[in-house]
């Protein structure tokens, strides 16, 4: 197959000829560049980037507008650039993204031979992986799919030229990939409950709390033990769970009950029936594969929610109204059943429909800032 070349590299070699640049052969790192240059070309249009159109070209033209002079390699193999990639990319487990899948082969290890070429390639993969990365972290590794016409979720922008350019300037790669992932306290929250549960999976995870009638408050029962070290793992209940236990269900089980409880969409009634012990008895390894899949669904929130913005949380049954950060109205909302399910989408609130339909006094309307968020404003 013809090697693909684009019009910028065809560009850039006729300007170096014309104004007597130096050719590669007159520097000390013209091999390696010139190796760069036979494994794009090489590569591409085949080359595994993010799978999105143009990010091939992109990486195409960004070396070719730096004369294909490496980043991460130097001739003697990785430098700290490229060991400091590959350190971030070891890290995006925390994100619950897979490390290996930004893998840039043998020859960045150390396990294959460290020629010439096999240094470019390793160049060339990296600059690959960073793309694959920055695309999975900033948007998500599963495209969100349309059930139907009203769900709209597009995913976060990504410029691949940008976050090449940027990666080469910065200072601190680690820092500059570091900011590429999702600021919004919902991510935030569920990187540090992954952290959170993963550590209790490694510690054995959290004991099974065995049947036998509902645990209620005044009660004592040899399973409160258990149940006191379930809610300490979980950080629903003050205590070290390695420490000496009672079985006496007092008010601090209580209240740590109704925690677990509300957090996990039962009614908050601190007793632990049959339903909020199958919610107990869940396996931590259930817990972090649903943390897992929410931070994948964490990347496709737009990264301007906007203040005031309105969080419907269908899992929950709960609608949330969030200001300054701080939820200042919570209520219960209706969701459709599996075969009409609600529409998962992200869009401006452009009026509200009261129904059944009534006339609101604009001094409720105000109080209540129907009309501010509508985006009339609040009369002096």
């Amino acid at each position: 197959m013809q090697a693909h070349r684009s019009p910028w590299l065809l560009a850039l070699s006729a300007v170096s000829i014309l104004f007597g640049a130096p050719a590669f052969a007159t520097d000390s790192s013209a091999p390696l560049a010139a190796a760069v240059q036979r494994t794009i070309e090489a590569t591409v249009p085949n080359i595994s980037v993010a799978g999105t159109p143009g990010d091939a070209d992109a990486l195409v033209t960004f070396y070719a507008q730096r004369l294909y002079s490496p980043i991460w390699v130097d001739t003697q193999g990785l430098n700290s650039r490229g060991q400091a990639l590959l350190r971030a990319f070891a890290g995006s487990a925390r994100d619950g993204l897979v490390p290996g899948e930004y893998d840039p082969g043998p020859s960045a290890r150390g396990v294959a031979p460290a020629d010439v070429d096999h240094i470019a390639a390793t160049e060339v993969a990296l600059s690959a992986a960073l793309l694959r990365y920055a695309s999975d972290i900033r948007r998500g590794r599963a495209v969100p799919v349309k059930m139907d016409g009203d769900q709209r979720i597009e995913p976060r922008p990504i410029d691949p030229a940008q976050i090449l350019e940027g990666a080469a300037s910065a200072p601190d790669i680690e820092a500059y990939l570091a900011v590429l992932a999702p600021a919004d306290p919902f991510y935030l929250g569920l990187r540090q409950a992954l952290d959170r549960y993963q550590a209790i999976a490694a510690a054995g995870g959290w004991p099974v709390i065995v049947a036998g009638g509902k645990l209620a408050p005044g009660s004592t029962d040899p399973r409160v033990r258990d149940l006191r070290r379930h809610l300490q793992l979980t950080g629903d209940l003050a205590g070290d769970p390695l420490g000496e236990v009672s079985n006496r269900y007092d008010d601090s089980v209580r209240h740590a009950v109704q925690r677990f409880q509300e957090r996990h969409g039962l009614p908050g009634t601190g007793v632990v029936d049959a339903a909020t012990l199958r919610e107990l008895n869940v396996p931590v390894t259930t817990r972090i594969r649903q943390i897992l899949v929410n931070l994948e669904r964490a990347r496709w929130l737009p990264e301007d929610l906007g203040d005031p913005y309105v969080l419907v949380n269908m899992a929950a049954f709960q609608l949330d109204v969030v200001e300054a950060g701080k939820s200042v109205l919570e209520m219960r909302v209706v969701v459709g059943e599996r075969d009409k399910e609600t529409p998962v989408f992200s869009d401006e609130i452009s009026y509200i429909e009261v129904n059944p339909y009534w006339n609101v006094p604009k001094s409720i309307a105000y109080k209540e800032k129907l009309l501010s968020c509508a985006g009339i404003p609040t009369p002096l």
